[in-house]
């Protein structure tokens, strides 16, 4: 019998409270055919916390766990699941932007201008951008972006400070209305697949998509440090702490919860166990409040207007 299995009712080790149980974060196997495409994997019909729930690939440990190496038995990958409060900051939020005056992006056969084209990317969300281009292998995942057998908790954390927009592939159709975003800019002989943009006057960072983590991180970096206040790397290195807290203060919980259920039918609501079992769960749950209150500290970067545009005299006078 492994640690943390035993013939209790809330699956802890035998002879335990459900408060005494120590927190293990759990190793999932994952076959190498499956895709990092859904940072947090469903099985068909699964739905966010249900037990069919795949837990996010190359995850950090919660703080005091010890480290899963990266690949296991056949070359699988080891996993630890992430809680609900942690996979939901793990996911990636796409915009799919729609040209004005068209119901669809299919209807319009007119290529916007770039600069307004920009502006409907961007609409009353001036955070840096973020603006992928769909291929046939790609659509509708977030391959991309992210990697297999490594760590993608970096990625997904610095794309919540980004406006992340989706195009589709035949956005290099000549009179697609969003054709213009991509061929006004001198790429080079690689259109890339995806790239950032501080601000509609800057220069575009591209990726391939085969790009390393790393460069990825490098470039993301670059563009938010232009926008925001705070730094983003330490702000990051914060967060992904945090995240582990969130972990074990909701294994807790789930605990506690569990075992208040049990006190209360084998001993009565007003019992010594279960009032005892309901002051801990209040004290978790205050726990988890200041975390997350800290949390909103961590991720309030501050972030900076537009810089001005150079007005038409000194676009002018520098010709």
């Amino acid at each position: 019998m492994s640690p943390g299995q035993g013939g209790n009712s809330t699956g802890g080790p035998a002879n335990l409270a459900p408060e005494q149980i120590p927190f293990t974060p759990q190793e999932v196997r994952t076959p190498d055919a499956v895709l990092d495409s859904d940072p947090v994997r469903r099985r068909p019909g699964a739905t966010p916390g249900s037990s069919t729930t795949r837990p996010i690939t190359g995850g950090s440990a919660p703080p005091g766990a010890a480290a899963a190496g990266r690949s296991g038995v056949r070359g699988a990958v080891l996993e630890f699941l992430r809680g609900t409060t942690s996979r939901d900051r793990l996911r990636l939020d796409w915009e799919h932007p729609v040209p004005p005056d068209s119901g669809s992006v299919t209807s319009a056969t007119i290529a916007l201008p770039l600069e307004q084209a920009l502006a409907v990317l961007w609409g009353d969300d001036h955070r840096p951008l973020l603006v992928l281009r769909e291929c046939r292998d790609c659509a509708g995942t977030d391959m991309p972006l992210l990697r297999r057998s490594t760590n993608n908790e970096t990625t997904m954390l610095l794309a919540n400070w980004f406006r992340i927009v989706r195009l589709p592939a035949h956005v290099t159709a000549v009179h697609h209305p969003f054709y213009n975003v991509f061929d006004a800019y001198d790429f080079g002989d690689e259109l890339p697949h995806f790239f950032l943009l501080s601000h509609p006057g800057a220069k575009p960072v591209a990726f391939t998509g085969r790009q390393l983590p790393s460069r990825l991180w490098k470039g993301m970096y670059s563009v938010l440090r232009e926008r925001y206040l705070s730094d983003p790397a330490k702000a990051v290195k914060k967060w992904q702490r945090l995240l582990g807290q969130f972990d074990m203060v909701e294994a807790r919980l789930e605990r506690l919860t569990e075992g208040l259920s049990a006190a209360r039918a084998e001993s009565g609501p007003k019992s010594s166990r279960a009032r005892r079992l309901q002051g801990q769960i209040d004290q978790a749950s205050a726990e988890m409040e200041k975390l997350l209150a800290r949390e909103e500290r961590v991720r309030n970067l501050v972030l900076q207007p537009f810089p001005k545009a150079p007005s038409k005299k000194k676009r002018i006078a520098k010709k």
